[in-house]
């Protein structure tokens, strides 16, 4: 299985999306393939996205 499809930065229509997928509880695999990215750049990017959008939302 292959992630690697997309190469360079993220845009704001794939952050938009990593959001989307966050609010409806989907896995960083199922965000990943999704946006042709390996879950560890999703992760990565949610951590990044955390701190200045509240996407993250604790209990």
């Amino acid at each position: 299985m292959t992630y690697y499809k997309k190469e360079g930065q993220m845009d704001l229509s794939d952050r938009i999306a990593i959001e989307t997928g966050i609010s409806s509880k989907d896995s960083f695999k199922k965000i990943g393939k999704l946006l042709h990215r390996h879950p560890s750049t999703i992760a990565h990017e949610i951590k990044e996205l955390d701190g200045s959008r509240l996407l993250l939302h604790k209990n």
